[in-house]
Parts: C-alpha cells; sequence; structure tokens
C-alpha cells in the first residue's frame, strides 16, 4: 500500500533541490525536451548498456555522460555505461548534459544485479541476454500504451486502490511502498501527458519521480512466480493529482503550423478560441473546439492531448459554406469530390446542443464568430458548416432577420439558458443578440466609441473582444464584456452597462486583494484582456498584454493573478501563481499571450498560450494554505522563518518547505540569496554573511510545499545589530 505522502514519505534531496533551483530560472530552454534511450534499464553485472540522447524537437546536440553515484561508470562521450560486479541489486541514475549549457539536462535509472540474482534467468530467457531492455518488457508486466501485457502467462489476483496523492508540478516526489519478499520484479508506471515512464523497482523500497505534466494512471505491478505456471500478478492503482501549468498540445517552440497529432506531434498557428462540447456522448470536459486563427481552421482536441481538424482549409482564407444535398448529389454524378468549407480568421467560439435534434441523440452545433468574413458561422457534429447571421463579405451594421444582418468584425460570443447568441460586434463598437433568427442590438451605438456607461443606447464601447454569459437561476442574464483595458458588465435585457474592474483607455498590472480594504477597482490593473470566463472561484480573465491569468471576484472584489504576469513572457510549465505579491522566480509557470481561458468542469482551466495549448490544474483538493511567520531577528541582522500549513489538520507537521530568500540593498539589488528546506512548524534562522551584509536593509521571502502551494512575504530589517 502507498502511504499517504507525509514527511516521511516525501523527500527532496538537497542535490536535487539545488539543481531544481538552479533550472528553474532557464524554464525557456527546458521546453525543448531531452529524452534519453533506453530511459530505464536492467544490466547484470559486469555487463555494458549503450545509451544516447536527444533534443525534442529535433535539434544538433553534444552531449556528456555522467553517472549520479557510485555504482559504475560511463564514458563521457560515448555515453557507454559498464555496470561493476555486486553482490545485490542497486539503482543508479546516468545523467546526459548537454555540453552547451548545462542547465539542460535529463537522467535515465539503471538497476544493476548480480549474475547470481533470482529474477536473472527469467530475464535471459525472455531477452536473449540484451540487457540494454528494461525488465519491463522482459517480465509481463502490463502495458499503459496498448492496455495489453508484454508477455502471456500471467494469473491476475486482484486490483487495489491507494490513496490520492499530490504533487507540485516539476517538484521531486519520493513515493515509499511495502518492500515484496519472494517477487520476480516490480514496475512502477504513469502516464505523463503523452508520454508513459515506466520504472524497474523491484529490489527498492521508495522511487522519487519529477512530475512534468498532468499524470492521469499510476500502478504499482508485483509479479510473483508460479513455478512452470508464470506469475501471479497484484496490481494498485493510485492518482497523483499536479498542481501547476502542464503542456497539453501544440508545440511552443516550434515554427507554427498546421499538423493534426498528440501532444507534442501537433501544430498550430495561433489557437485562440475554446468551447468545451455537450452532450451524453461526449464525456464531461474531455472533448473541446479550438479555432485555429491564423490556420483558419475549427479543430477537435481532448484532454489527452490528441488533436484532428473538423472543418477548414489549413492556410486557405475565404468563405464557403458545406455543400447541400443537391451539389453533393451532382459531385456524385460527376465522380468528383466536393469542396470543402472555408474560413477566414476565426476567433471565438462556444458550443451546444444542437437545436434541431433531441438531446439524448449527443448531437452538438457550435457557433463560430468568422471575424474575417464578418458573419457568424455554424458547425454541427458531423463537421457540417453554414452560415447562420451576416452576410459573407459584407461588413456594416444592420439590425433584423439573421440572413441580412451585418456585422464588423464580431468576436466574442457568449449562450444563455434559452439559447439566445450574444455578440461582441467589435468593429461596430456595440453588443448585439441573435434570438430565434433576429439580430439586434443590446447596448451601445453603431460606429460611436466612447467609455461611458449607462442604460444601453447611451453606453459606449471602445475595443470589444471576449463575451461570458452570467445566468444564474431566478435572476436575468448579465454579460460581462472585455473592452479596451476593463471588464464591464451589461444587463439583460435592458442592455444597462457598467465597469466593474479596470479603466478602459488605460492599462496595467495590478491586484486586488482581501486584506487590501476596500479598493478602487477602477485603477488601470489588466492590458489588453481577450478572454473572459466563469470559473468556480468567479471571472476568469486571459489577461493577454500582462501574459497572466486573472481571477476576478465581483463579491469580495478581489483580483488576483493565478498564473504568468508581464515580467513572465513567453509559455513554460511551472507552479501557479496565485496572487504572490513578490515578483515570482523561474519555479513559477509562465504564458505567452493568452487569448482564452475555460474551465474544464474538474479543477482545470485550458488556456490557448502562444501557439500551443496548456493545461493550468489549480486547486486540487484537499486545498492547503501555506502561511510564513516571518520576524525579524532582534540580535543580528537577519529574520526567523516558520512555516505552516492551514489545513490537512492531522497531517500538517512536519512536512517540507523549500524555500528561498533574497536579502536586498536600499535599490533592490539582490546582495545575497539562502535557499535550503525546513518543515512545518520548525524555525530557520537566516542573516546576510557577505562582504555587503550591512547594506542589507529588507529581505524577500519565497516558500513552496512539495504539493506546489506557494507563499512569499517580504519583511524589513533592522536597522543595526542591538549591542550584547
Amino acid at each position: 500500500m502507498f502511504p499517504a505522502l507525509s514527511g516521511a514519505a516525501m523527500s527532496i534531496p538537497s542535490s536535487a533541490l539545488c539543481v531544481f533551483l538552479l533550472l528553474w530560472p532557464c524554464l525557456d530552454l527546458a521546453a525543448a525536451e531531452v529524452r534519453i534511450h533506453p530511459g530505464r534499464a536492467t544490466v547484470a553485472a559486469g555487463a555494458a548498456c549503450q545509451f544516447s540522447a536527444a533534443l525534442v524537437p529535433p535539434a544538433p546536440a553534444a552531449w556528456c555522460w555522467t553517472v549520479q553515484g557510485g555504482l559504475g561508470a560511463i564514458d563521457p562521450q560515448t555515453g557507454l555505461f559498464r555496470a561493476p560486479r555486486v553482490a545485490q541489486a542497486g539503482s543508479v541514475k546516468v545523467r546526459a548534459t548537454l555540453a552547451a549549457d548545462s542547465l539542460v539536462w535529463a537522467e535515465a535509472t539503471v538497476v544493476v544485479v548480480p549474475e547470481a540474482h533470482p529474477a536473472l534467468d527469467l530475464v535471459s530467457a525472455v531477452m536473449g541476454g540484451d540487457w540494454a531492455e528494461s525488465w519491463s518488457r522482459a517480465l509481463p508486466f502490463l502495458d499503459l500504451e496498448s492496455g495489453k501485457r508484454f508477455g502471456p502467462g500471467v494469473r491476475v489476483a486482484g486490483e487495489t486502490w491507494g490513496p490520492s496523492l499530490h504533487a507540485g508540478l516539476g517538484l521531486p516526489v519520493t513515493l515509499a511502498w511495502e518492500p515484496a519478499p519472494g517477487a520476480a520484479g516490480r514496475l512502477l508506471s504513469y502516464s505523463q501527458g503523452d508520454e508513459v515512464v515506466r520504472l524497474d523497482v523491484t529490489r527498492q523500497d521508495s522511487q522519487e519521480i519529477v512530475p512534468r505534466g498532468r499524470v492521469d494512471v499510476c500502478i504499482l505491478e508485483t509479479l510473483y512466480p508460479l513455478g512452470s505456471d508464470g506469475f501471479r500478478s497484484e496490481v494498485e492503482t493510485f492518482q497523483i493529482n499536479v498542481r501547476g501549468l502542464a503542456h497539453l498540445a501544440g508545440n511552443p517552440i516550434a515554427e507554427g503550423g498546421h499538423q493534426d497529432g498528440r501532444g507534442l506531434g501537433a501544430r498550430f498557428r495561433q489557437p485562440f478560441g475554446l468551447a468545451r462540447l455537450p452532450g451524453p456522448r461526449v464525456a464531461a470536459g474531455l472533448e473541446w473546439l479550438v479555432t485555429d486563427r491564423e490556420s483558419h481552421t475549427l479543430r477537435r482536441l481532448t484532454l489527452d492531448g490528441e488533436v484532428a481538424t473538423l472543418a477548414g482549409e489549413p492556410g486557405t482564407a475565404g468563405h464557403r459554406d458545406s455543400p447541400g444535398l443537391l451539389s453533393l448529389g451532382a459531385h456524385w454524378l460527376r465522380g468528383t469530390q466536393p469542396p470543402g468549407p472555408l474560413f477566414s480568421g476565426p476567433t471565438y467560439v462556444v458550443a451546444r446542443r444542437h437545436p434541431r435534434f433531441m438531446p439524448w441523440q449527443g448531437c452538438w452545433q457550435a457557433l463560430v464568430a468568422d471575424s474575417g468574413n464578418h458573419c457568424i458561422r455554424a458547425v454541427d457534429w458531423d463537421g457540417t458548416v453554414t452560415t447562420v447571421a451576416g452576410v459573407p463579405g459584407q461588413p456594416g451594421h444592420r439590425d433584423g432577420g439573421a440572413a441580412t444582418a451585418l456585422f464588423r468584425d464580431p468576436r466574442g460570443l457568449a449562450l444563455d439558458a434559452a439559447g439566445v447568441l450574444y455578440i461582441a460586434d467589435r468593429g461596430n463598437r456595440v453588443i448585439r443578440r441573435l434570438d430565434q433568427g433576429v439580430v439586434g442590438t443590446l447596448a451601445g451605438a453603431p460606429g460611436a466609441a466612447g467609455l461611458q456607461d449607462g442604460p444601453g443606447p447611451a453606453a459606449r464601447f471602445t475595443d470589444l473582444r471576449g463575451l461570458a454569459c452570467e445566468d444564474r437561476h431566478g435572476t436575468e442574464p448579465a454579460l460581462f464584456a472585455l473592452d479596451g483595458h476593463a471588464l464591464r458588465r451589461v444587463a439583460v435585457p435592458d442592455g444597462s452597462t457598467t465597469t466593474v474592474l479596470g479603466s478602459v483607455a488605460q492599462s496595467g498590472f495590478l491586484d486586488f486583494a482581501a486584506e487590501d480594504g476596500p479598493a478602487d477597482l477602477r485603477r488601470p490593473c489588466l492590458n489588453d484582456p481577450t478572454g473572459v470566463s466563469l470559473g468556480r472561484d468567479g471571472v476568469l480573465i486571459a489577461d493577454h498584454g500582462n501574459h497572466a491569468l486573472r481571477c476576478f471576484d465581483p463579491v469580495d472584489e478581489t483580483l488576483t493573478t493565478l498564473v504568468g504576469g508581464p515580467e513572465l513572457p513567453g509559455t513554460r510549465w511551472g507552479l501557479p501563481r496565485e496572487g504572490l505579491r513578490t515578483a515570482p522566480d523561474g519555479r513559477f509557470a509562465g504564458l505567452d499571450g493568452p487569448w482564452t481561458a475555460e474551465p474544464t468542469g474538474n479543477g482545470s482551466v485550458l488556456i490557448t498560450s502562444g501557439r500551443c495549448l496548456a493545461e493550468a490544474n489549480l486547486h486540487p483538493e484537499p486545498h492547503e494554505d501555506l502561511e510564513l511567520e516571518v520576524e525579524p531577528r532582534i540580535w543580528a541582522r537577519g529574520l526567523s522563518l516558520r512555516p505552516l500549513l492551514a489545513a490537512w489538520a492531522g497531517l500538517s507537521a512536519g512536512r517540507p518547505v523549500h524555500y528561498r530568500v533574497d536579502f536586498l540593498d536600499a535599490g533592490g539589488e539582490v546582495l545575497e540569496r539562502r535557499e535550503g528546506t525546513v518543515r512545518t512548524g520548525d524555525t530557520v534562522d537566516l542573516a546576510p554573511t557577505g562582504a555587503r551584509a550591512e547594506d542589507a536593509v529588507r529581505a524577500v521571502v519565497r516558500a513552496v510545499t512539495g504539493e506546489g502551494f506557494a507563499a512569499a512575504r517580504e519583511v524589513a530589517l533592522p536597522e543595526q545589530a542591538p549591542a550584547r
């Protein structure tokens, strides 16, 4: 059984922590993934194993090979590992470091077994002495990729479910388990994004892993020999909830393009709008639509990172609906292929159950803002595309029947519970509504720009983008609209408009916290926000210009930065920021001008960022809050640090917390940095010791738990040490 991750079951060696802290400032380089083959190997005492490394995506690279420990030796240039003579099995890490940059590296696990190991004959019979492969393919373990076993002759004794575990993305976690005397082999395997990781843990009672993506399935399988009858399998399944921003699909560092596939194998030019598909045949939150604006296509996405093009021709802009029955018949008679539909710069998208089919049939329909064609398109579940409102290629403003109505660069879309579609008509600076085939203007005056709040026709807008509908039971729906650098609220049905957050005409970056008391929410705090949606904790805002995901709580009147920030441009994976006041360091995730963000319904948020899609897991349960007690030391120019956890009663004591303390001078220059690990409830005393220690006037403290919950504090240091 896996125990709950307590202080005894989860630890980070100081050496691993130092490497980790050095790596984080260069996470932009870490986007180029390093892969070692084989990733896990079993080598007999005295035998050799050849390792190789490569960058993904492929790029020329020279590698330096080292062994992390004293078990065996490796040629630093060729990667040829030679196992020593050993009396009992043991494991060692083989590391490949990019010769041009010591901060880019990856590791493989090697299990060295003695010649007299009881499982050696089994491995040799199956593999014929080929020790480069891991036991995961030598013994008939379960393969998570195919769902099949690597070999026959297994009797499954049963499956048990372990506890749900929690970890921070990129933070090393040590798992521990009970020994299995007499086992022929033991395999720890888990799926991480689009990769399956297999670790041989036959002679181990613990294993350190570093989650670098969402972990869907994690199993520990133990095989016991049954003589000539094969093996008996015992499987324990558990889940690791990984907290942070992880890659989902697309490649953030490759050139833009259009390619279907999974994970890093998919390519986007500019993923923009997101919509979750409804219906009983579509698993809740598991299938999505995403518009690829510069590729002029609508694509389908699953939460395991699989991407497929649904409609549009990649790289070809235009307007063409799907052919009707007569056209299809004519092409069939001629033996020709009918032309497919075309879009021009599609941006925002919403999805609903198809209005012409019963809900249990599982048919859905998407509505797409075809901005370049100045119209609204409908895309059915089978890929059929029709124009439902606007005249293609004719910008303007005209209300009335949907077929004759005119739009100018339509953007944000929102649906209410009654099926009414609201449209942010950016070029006309108004908000429109489409109800039962009739288009009307809800708020604003066509072509009149301004900043005014007020009743529908008197309101003025400047640069409309994203739109979301708040439609709670028993109340009239209301719209949240992004306009310029502000969030505005539009009442339905009268169109009365008020600015609730930010300044339409002036950009900025500022959080509002509850402890600050009443705040002037109309101060500049957003920068070209483009996407808005409703999450469980408030209004989610894709703050494009600030490279951040923000959350606004209209009840508590707070604005929190969840991921990214203006000082962290570029897509990189890491921990959520979640309102930390001090500037985040390399531990934290970054976004590349996010366009839209939508909650999945299971605690995570999908984000279109740069040329890829990311998934931010922000609130795995149970939630815990890290509190830092930081006090200046009265007997020296330093401080005392004591971390506490505000939740997980009974499990909070003795949990490792990793800290970084920067001592700053009056100009904000970092004089000295101290970092290490302290357990919750314990106190560590820190003080600057360098040549300029007397110049230190304040200290910035950042800390994070192994589960990825972070906190930060700033404290002023005493002016001078008192006489003793």
